[in-house]
């Protein structure tokens, strides 16, 4: 699983040094997400959902068509999603619009896997999460090692970026809902079947 590139900006590793100084226990004693955290969580989460199905049709489209990498031909409906965004965003047909969309995606995905994946945590005196993991894969990836008993694996984000990442996305959503649409309306035209 894909996860989002450590960033070292100021205003993380202001949050990470207040992470590593809290002295109580952050997955039990700091705030759990509040409604509206939810609200923007699952909004996200819900919009990935919506996009892998529309990116599942555009591929799926491609694949009749016979414009799939050889490796992917009659595969389409099996193809990992990281997979079907790198063959999307390279196609030499799309404009260059259509490639930052589809890039957008793909680097969003890796947010989206830290809020579906991990525990998520509240600062309690910041407007920003804490997301913390237990999964070995994931050490291993990220830390080069296995967890040790009672070692956790945490990420923070500001919360502004969280927002700015829905607002991104809601266009983002939209346009391959049309795009997906407009790419079966042609083939299903071609092949007869809509007029």
């Amino acid at each position: 699983m894909a996860l989002p590139p450590n960033r070292d900006t100021p205003r993380l590793q202001s949050l990470m040094s207040k992470l590593r100084a809290a002295k109580e226990e952050i997955t039990q004693r700091w705030p759990a997400p509040a409604r509206e955290d939810l609200e923007l969580i699952g909004a996200i989460i819900v919009m990935y959902s919506y996009m892998d199905f529309n990116l599942r049709r555009f591929v799926e489209i491609l694949d009749h068509e016979n414009l799939l990498p050889t490796r992917w031909k009659g595969k389409s409906g099996s193809i990992p999603i990281g997979d079907v965004e790198t063959i999307l965003e390279s196609m030499p047909e799309l404009t260059s619009n259509n490639v930052i969309a589809f890039q957008r995606i793909k680097q969003g995905r890796t947010l989206r896997n830290l809020l579906a994946h991990f525990a998520i945590r509240r600062f309690p005196d910041e407007d920003a999460y804490v997301f913390v993991t237990k999964y070995a894969p994931d050490f291993k990836r990220v830390l080069g090692h296995d967890p040790e008993p009672g070692m956790v694996m945490a990420s923070v984000a500001d919360a502004v970026q969280i927002r700015d990442l829905r607002k991104m996305l809601e266009g983002v959503m939209q346009w391959l809902e049309t795009a997906t649409r407009q790419i079966e309306d042609e083939h299903f035209r071609r092949k007869g079947v809509l007029k």
